[in-house]
């Protein structure tokens, strides 16, 4: 069981990773690939409204999408409070004093997970990525140029 509280732990800390890289990548402007559009003469070039991010680039995020930024960023927490009071709690083994510690369960399992999943329903993505945010995405199917 250790060992799966350690993975999740693992797995939350390659999540953050990757979302602070596409924040970052968004506002800088730097996307990993672009997609190349014709202009009305044929001739091939990279457009920055095109280019694959939700909302476009260099430019702060719209509202929607910080929301669920700063709602991600606080579940991610949440949820490192709590793998590490599991990774405490089954490290003392099952007649440790912290897994016997109701008290500890409720303040560092319980209500973390409750606010996580209230976080979630609040801000969820579904409502909070709608058809105007994502209108800059790229459409499925399109190709991509280096």
């Amino acid at each position: 069981m250790l060992g799966g509280i350690i993975f999740q732990l693992v797995s939350l800390t390659v999540f953050c990773v990757l979302l602070v890289e596409y924040i970052v990548r968004r506002i800088r402007d730097r996307p990993l690939k672009q997609v190349a559009t014709s202009n009305a003469y044929g001739h091939g070039h990279q457009s920055s409204e095109s280019m694959g991010f939700i909302g476009g680039f260099g430019r702060p995020l719209e509202q929607p999408l910080m929301y669920l930024a700063y709602a991600l960023c606080i579940e991610a927490v949440l949820l490192y409070i709590r793998g590490v009071y599991r990774v405490v709690e089954l490290a003392d083994g099952w007649d440790g004093r912290v897994i016997q510690t109701q008290s500890l369960f409720f303040i560092f399992d319980a209500i973390p997970v409750f606010t996580t999943m209230a976080l979630m329903n609040v801000f969820h993505p579904g409502r909070l990525l709608t058809t105007e945010v994502v209108s800059g995405a790229i459409p499925l199917g399109s190709k991509l140029s280096v």
